[in-house]
């Protein structure tokens, strides 16, 4: 088993968003890992409404603005739902 294996779907949130740009999910790259993340998240019980709520936590831990944030949460609901 390797550590990806090991990683809950909390674990693999920060890997979903640009780097520079805190974007949920628009590189190719990180789109793949979002929809691994959710697939792993409804998995192990999580509703969309929990994923959601770590999205929006993530964003804010990483103090990005509040425009940004909003703007963020209309795409990841489209994505997550």
């Amino acid at each position: 088993m390797n550590t990806q294996d090991q990683k809950t779907w909390r674990d693999r949130l920060p890997a979903c968003f640009g780097v520079v740009d805190l974007k949920f999910a628009r590189h190719p790259l990180d789109k793949g890992r979002a929809k691994e993340m959710i697939r792993e998240a409804h998995k192990s019980g999580a509703s969309s409404e929990e994923i959601l709520s770590a999205i929006h936590d993530y964003l804010v831990s990483k103090k990005a603005r509040q425009e940004h944030i909003d703007e963020e949460m209309v795409y990841a609901r489209k994505f997550v739902h």
